[in-house]
């Protein structure tokens, strides 16, 4: 979900596979694991299998999380 939010979010835009790639640099899943990530094509098919429910859900979950982020930053200022 993380991967998909950040390719709808604001500011410059990116092509699907360097996304892909800084998100497994970013969050270490490229580091000494031995996992590569996916290629563009992959992540296409795999993101196609994925129910509407599902990607409704994480996505509300994600906006639900977001707004108790911004608030709890509004009330530490």
């Amino acid at each position: 979900m993380a991967l998909l939010v950040n390719m709808v979010r604001p500011g410059k835009r990116f092509g699907y596979q360097e996304v892909i790639n800084s998100f497994f640099s970013d969050t270490g899943l490229a580091h000494g694991q031995g996992v590569s990530p996916p290629d563009k094509a992959a992540f296409f098919r795999a993101r196609k299998k994925l129910p509407l429910e599902i990607v409704s859900e994480l996505f509300e979950k994600a906006v639900d999380q977001a707004v108790v982020m911004a608030s709890n930053a509004a009330d530490t200022t």
